[in-house]
This record gives C-alpha cells, structure tokens and sequence, in this order.
C-alpha cells in the first residue's frame, strides 16, 4: 500500500481521466504531514460536463433491460465484497445508502476506525445535541399579593 500513496487522482467525466490545474491533498489523520493522495478540484466547467455525461449515461441505462441492469448492480456487489478488504477508507457502504451523517457527529473514529466513537442514538451520542436549560416555578405562592412600593 506505501507504494500508492502520494499519487494523482484525476477526475474521471465520461469514461475519461481529467486532470486539473488545482490538487487537494488527503492527509492521513494518525500523522498529518504524510500525504495519502491528491484529487483533483473541479471547474463549474468541469461539474456542467460531468452532470451531462451523467444524464446521457442515465438515459442510457434507462434503455438496458431490467434483468441486464440487475446482473451488472449483482456483479459490482460481487466485485465490491470481494474487494473490501482493499478499500481504504472510513466508511464503506455495501448494498445500502450512506448515512447523510453531520459533520462533525458522525460516530466515526478517524482512518479504519469507524465506530471508535459514541454510536447513533446511543444515550452518550444524544447528549451532543442537548442544551442544558434550567426552569424554576415558584409554584408556594398562593391566590393574589400585590407588590410592595417602597
């Protein structure tokens, strides 16, 4: 894996690698002077061709029969499961949506350790959206008593 860090990842628009003049680096959270890699930063020009490539390659798949669409999404998954081991990241969703998580809520421990943190729902992970409020009543007080003037 030493061997893969530190490379380029180009934006990929219609089956293409599309490299940009603007990089962002992935720093490894455990020590953030080693660069994991560099992905490269989309123009508005860039994300108008992606979303059109995006719509020709829907319609596209629109037309494939069900059943064809079906063996293809079986086989990713196939690809995918075998593959999970070699996959580096946090989180990795198989066959489910992602979580839509906040930023900066999400129970996740950083670099292969999803789920080091408070779980969702857990009664620790609630408490990050509480806000301490206190009310009191005077609830002795009985009937009608004026204020004094002094």
């Amino acid at each position: 894996m030493r061997q893969k860090l530190g490379r380029r990842h180009p934006l990929i628009i219609n089956h293409k690698p599309v490299s940009t003049p603007e990089w962002l680096p992935s720093l490894n959270p455990a020590n953030q002077k080693e660069v994991i890699g560099c992905a490269a930063q989309a123009t508005v020009a860039e994300a108008g061709s992606a979303l059109a490539a995006a719509a020709h390659a829907q319609r596209q798949w629109a037309r494939r029969p069900a059943p064809e669409r079906a063996a293809i999404l079986e086989e990713t998954a196939r690809l995918m499961r075998r593959d999970k081991a070699e996959m580096v990241c946090g989180n990795l969703y198989l066959n489910r949506a992602i979580t839509g998580a906040i930023v900066g809520r999400q129970p996740f421990g950083g670099f292969r350790m999803s789920g080091a943190g408070t779980k969702a729902g857990g009664r620790e992970y609630l408490q990050h959206f509480l806000a301490p409020q206190v009310v009191t009543e005077n609830c002795l007080r009985r009937g009608f008593a004026p204020v004094e003037e002094a």
